[in-house]
């Protein structure tokens, strides 16, 4: 993991491994604040932004939360040890490192849990996402449009699954660019999560944590993963890339779906031209990309890029 630049306070990373007292009191604050506020971050949002804390925060939501009520400490340091064991640090609201454009949502999360370079968030970037099944035409447009996008100084931000999303991620990569991967691992907190998935409150967060532990395992690559629970068991498992058969076999099924129209515009769009989110034809896709991303305003969402008032310790 990268430090902090030096230039950063203490409040825009939060890091689990910092046992000092003052550093891991904050780092409670903001954990408990992000349990609490999660499925309704708008008006925790709205008291940050007027400058308050995350332990006043909490106060102003009602009902005389602390960050101990909200995450008891047994709870804290199952959350660190989580964070730990991932590698991943915490850029609280507010910080230097928290993304403008998620900043500027109505929503936006308390926190956001990074592994990796966190200042690497600060660039420009376009998301690119789709089915994990594509059609070759697909895969080839997603990488080819995210590898020109890389080049060009642009990150692209996509889910890590299988499909465009991987395609997206390997034409970052290809380009020696940056990518970014958005897991969804919320929080899970809430008894109606259970209710919803089917299971019982009590196992919930446990269940989170093993599933994140296996998904973790299986990104990391260091070989085939093997972990039983009481309620999933993997025996020699990987993650699957475009060489496996069964993949292939249903690609070629949604291949031979197509109709004569989709096989003419998979022909036009391999010369075609992306521009403002419109397929043209046919002055070619790396020359739109690359003026695109001398204009980055233009493909990425147009909203207040101001930044937010508050950066609370």
């Amino acid at each position: 993991m990268s430090p902090p630049p030096a230039s950063l306070g203490a409040s825009d990373l939060l890091d689990p491994r910092d046992a000092a007292p003052a550093a891991r009191a904050r780092l409670h604050a903001w954990l408990a604040l992000q349990r609490h506020a999660a499925y309704r971050p708008a008006h925790a949002k709205a008291c940050l932004e007027r400058g308050q804390g995350p332990v006043e925060t909490l106060a102003a939501l009602g009902g005389g939360r602390t960050p101990a009520r909200v995450l008891p400490e047994a709870d804290l340091a199952r959350a660190c040890e989580l964070l730990i064991r991932h590698g991943a640090r915490i850029v609280p609201f507010g910080s230097a490192l928290y993304p403008l454009r998620i900043a500027t949502l109505r929503d936006a999360a308390p926190v956001l849990a990074v592994r990796g370079d966190p200042g690497v968030l600060a660039g420009p970037f376009v998301a690119i996402v789709g089915a994990r099944v594509p059609t070759r035409l697909g895969t080839e447009l997603a990488f080819e449009l995210a590898r020109e996008l890389a080049a060009n100084g642009v990150g692209i931000v996509s889910g890590l699954a299988l499909g465009i999303d991987a395609a997206a991620h390997r034409g970052a990569i290809a380009a020696h660019g940056t990518t970014v991967a958005m897991l969804g691992c919320g929080p899970g907190a809430l008894v109606s999560d259970a209710y919803m998935m089917g299971i019982e409150p009590v196992t919930q967060r446990q269940r989170m944590d093993e599933a994140l532990d296996a998904i973790m395992a299986l990104l990391r690559c260091d070989g085939p993963v093997t972990m039983k629970t009481d309620w999933f068991e993997l025996r020699e498992a990987r993650l699957a890339d475009g060489d496996d058969r069964d993949l292939r076999a249903r690609e070629d099924a949604v291949r031979d779906d197509e109709g004569e129209d989709d096989r003419e515009l998979r022909e036009d769009l391999v010369q075609g031209n992306l521009h403002a989110g419109v397929i043209t034809r046919p002055a070619g896709l790396r020359r739109s990309v690359r003026a695109a991303a001398r204009s980055p305003g233009r493909l990425l969402p147009a909203g207040d890029l101001r930044a937010p008032a508050a950066r609370p310790t």
